[in-house]
Formats: C-alpha cells, sequence, structure tokens
C-alpha cells in the first residue's frame, strides 16, 4: 500500500550544520517549473533509491511545503515505512545546485537561488526543522 506523506523539506531563516541558511524565494524556479521537471523523492540522496513521488511543492513563509507518497513498489518502502512510524526516519533534507546567488557573512552562507534536484527522506538532516509530518 502506497503511503502518503507532508512535510517541510526545508525550513527558511535556520543555520543549518553546514552554516547555510535558506532564504524564502530560493525554491522559486522549482515551484514554478514542478509541473514539467518534477523533483525526485529519494531515500537517504541515493538516486539508485527513487522511492515515490511528489505531489506538492510550493514555499509559504515557514519554508519548502511537500506533499507525497511512498510507492508500495519500492522494493524497501515497507521498512521505510515503518522508520517513519516508529520515528526512526524523521527528516526530509534537499539536493540541489547553488545558482551563485549567495552571500557570505560571518562564515554563514545566506542563499537566495538554488536549482533543486531531489528531496529525500533521511535520518539526520542538516536542517534540523526540516521534517516529515504524516
Amino acid at each position: 500500500m502506497n503511503m502518503n506523506f507532508k512535510g517541510y523539506a526545508s525550513v527558511f531563516d535556520v543555520v543549518d550544520k553546514h552554516k547555510d541558511i535558506i532564504k524564502k524565494g530560493a525554491f522559486i524556479d522549482a515551484v514554478n517549473n514542478f509541473k514539467s521537471k518534477p523533483i525526485q523523492l529519494l531515500l537517504q540522496h541515493d538516486f539508485e533509491q527513487e522511492v515515490g513521488k511528489i505531489s506538492i511543492l510550493k514555499e509559504d513563509d515557514y519554508g519548502l511545503y511537500v506533499e507525497g507518497f511512498i510507492n508500495e513498489n519500492f522494493s524497501k518502502s515497507n521498512d521505510l515505512i515503518n522508520d517513519i512510524n516508529t520515528g526512526l526516519v524523521s527528516h526530509l533534507s534537499i539536493g540541489y545546485y547553488d545558482k551563485g546567488l549567495n552571500k557570505k557573512e560571518e562564515g554563514i552562507t545566506y542563499i537566495y537561488n538554488v536549482d533543486l534536484v531531489e528531496i529525500s527522506f533521511v535520518k539526520s538532516a542538516a536542517n534540523k526543522l526540516a521534517k516529515i509530518i504524516i
């Protein structure tokens, strides 16, 4: 059985483990082009493990909101669903290329525009507030 999920793949204005801060508007190109250029949904950033599909991708005042489903045909879907339900996997994470429109200040990089490539289910995310909401 497919499992639906929702959550935040990134939260704005949070210093992450890489000393990056994603700013509102950074994902506007991905959101605007989502229908013609879908974003992959992966497990642990592994392109060999596409786990499902993203159906909604949007920015709000909090961050990059996402809804989708885990495909029951993914070989590890039962394990992943169990890990999410038990809290072992509770975060989302993004894979992107920086478009160079950032600013570095006092050791922190402010990111204003990215080319979003994928969103992953992960055990631990760089952005501690990027979480799955079941």
